[in-house]
């Protein structure tokens, strides 16, 4: 073996063990650091970072034909909460036309009109398989409201959740529930608490510290149409929201925020998944991509949800073959 064979040996192996090395981040905060790679799902791809292996679909009994939407993950990985339409909600709103795409879930309202309405359902993992999904309850769900967007404590005892369209006895904005022995209790304006919302904001989620609050609003002062705010929990009182700034938020529309510790916090935008690091002087690094359709791809990605081990939930939607669209939830594994 020449000189020139052996150099060639060594930087091969350099680079094989460099490459593998990025492949296997050890902190949730390299994520944004290590490159993307493609994948392909269906019959179109997405890129997403090399924290997470390739995504894959849940499947049934989680996804169906209908629309799968805000996955919420308990932090061990255990309990899956998510948003269910058994109609297009991308073609209700744009057309104006009722398209019924899924079926009736376990404990649908009977007493529902036509197909509108969204519900909160929840799912086990038991021995490493998702049992049937089951609606979370009638003191949450409401025939003909709107639920959604939920967050749920890491006890399982506390509820966050977003009603798109109220009514006068359960108008529009965040609610609030506890779980007691007897279930969860009829829900209440997150207001009437403390918490700092208004009837427009969106997507809560606390950190597991209970400390940070993040959500999604069109208040005054944002720099688009949609930002992400924050709000600090001290001595028991919630702190006047502020706006994460332009690294963070821009002309569009930013949502769907969480955050396991306050300090790495991902989100959606523009049809794509970011993630943004809380820096040593109290500010928010620039964005960066970890999840987005592939170039071409007319696949949609957002919603986030994270496990305490870094494992990654979120939602895939594209338009079928019919003219419908529809989504459903994705998992990616992490790496390490």
């Amino acid at each position: 073996m020449n000189k020139k064979q052996l150099l060639i040996i060594i930087c091969t192996l350099f680079f094989s063990i460099n490459v593998f090395a990025q492949s296997l981040p050890k902190s949730l905060d390299t994520c944004t650091d290590i490159g993307h790679y493609k994948t392909k799902i269906g019959n179109t791809y997405l890129v997403i970072s090399n924290y997470w292996q390739a995504p894959v679909n849940l499947g049934l009994p989680i996804n169906t034909l209908g629309w799968e939407d805000s996955p919420f993950i308990s932090p061990d990985g255990n309990t899956l909460y998510f948003t269910y339409f058994r109609v297009d909600p991308i073609t209700a709103v744009t057309k104006q036309k009722i398209i019924i795409t899924g079926p009736e879930r376990p404990n649908w309202p009977s007493n529902i009109v036509g197909p509108g309405g969204a519900e909160i359902y929840v799912s086990k993992k038991i021995n490493g398989f998702w049992q049937e999904p089951q609606n979370i309850g009638k003191t949450i769900n409401k025939p003909q409201d709107f639920e959604g967007d939920e967050w749920v404590s890491a006890a399982g005892n506390e509820i966050l959740f977003t009603i798109g369209e109220g009514k006068a006895e359960r108008p529009r904005g965040m609610h609030y529930s506890q779980k007691t022995t007897n279930g969860w209790q009829e829900s209440q304006l997150a207001t009437n608490i403390g918490f700092p919302f208004l009837p427009t904001d969106e997507n809560p989620h606390i950190t597991l510290d209970g400390h940070t609050l993040f959500f999604q609003s069109n208040r005054a002062g944002g720099y688009g149409k949609e930002d992400i705010w924050l709000s600090k929990n001290i001595n028991g009182r919630w702190t006047q929201p502020e706006n994460l700034g332009r690294e963070v938020n821009t002309a569009a529309k930013e949502g769907s925020p969480v955050s396991l510790d306050g300090k790495i916090l991902f989100f959606e935008s523009e049809g794509g998944i970011y993630a943004s690091k809380k820096l040593a002087n109290g500010k928010w690094s620039n964005r960066q991509i970890i999840v987005t359709h592939g170039e071409g791809s007319k696949v949609v990605v957002g919603d986030p949800a994270i496990a305490a081990n870094g494992d990654l939930y979120f939602i895939a939607a594209w338009q079928t073959a019919s003219g419908a669209w529809n989504a459903d939830i994705m998992y990616a594994k992490a790496r390490y």
